[in-house]
């Protein structure tokens, strides 16, 4: 994560479920400016947040191996702990790979019936998807026919909320900001005026 505070990516499910205790996105890795790798993903974060003006404070790194079973089946990403509306952005490393959007009930990879589009993703291309286009389809990256010749790295940014304490935190500290600018426009205005 590149701030503190935010909503675990998971924070939605009851804390007694297996999917929440075992989750890698409930154990988070606060990005820090000291290490190279972490600059370079901020540097990263920066761009995505210059170039859309959508605030991302979260990624995940997801590496598909280098051989014909690499694959990720048929899904929506969970939205709850998202700020309303953002899109999530894949930006891709590595042996291009077919990002693929369809509707498929069940879990699994797409029919070729199922796919509504296919993308390529190639390295170092950057993928937009909106939060709409999340919420009606769901997307794979299918088994490839043949082995890579390396393995490949999608690095997922979202922009997640913040957690209720530290959004209650934030809008003190905003309002106090607030008051004070009234506050020092009104002494200037009064100091004129003398």
């Amino acid at each position: 994560v590149t701030q503190d505070g935010l909503c675990r990516y998971n924070e939605f499910l009851h804390p007694d479920c297996e999917e929440f205790k075992t989750s890698p996105f409930n154990h988070p890795v606060r990005l820090q400016e000291t290490q190279e790798f972490h600059k370079c993903l901020l540097s990263m974060r920066d761009k995505i947040v210059e170039d859309t003006g959508t605030r991302v404070n979260h990624l995940t790194i997801q590496r598909y191996p280098a051989n014909s079973k690499s694959h990720h089946n048929a899904h929506s990403d969970k939205t709850e702990s998202w700020v309303e509306d953002a899109p999530f952005f894949v930006l891709s490393f590595g042996h291009s790979r077919t990002f693929r959007l369809g509707n498929r009930p069940t879990p699994g990879l797409f029919s070729n019936a199922q796919v509504e589009d296919e993308i390529a993703l190639h390295s170092s291309s950057l993928l937009k998807v909106p939060f709409e286009t999340n919420k009606k389809y769901k997307h794979d990256v299918p088994h490839r026919s043949n082995e890579d010749p390396e393995p490949r790295y999608s690095i997922v940014f979202r922009q997640m909320k913040l957690t209720r304490g530290r959004a209650l935190w934030r809008i003190a500290r905003d309002r106090r900001e607030h008051d004070l600018a009234i506050i020092l426009e009104l002494f200037r205005c009064t100091v004129q005026s003398a």
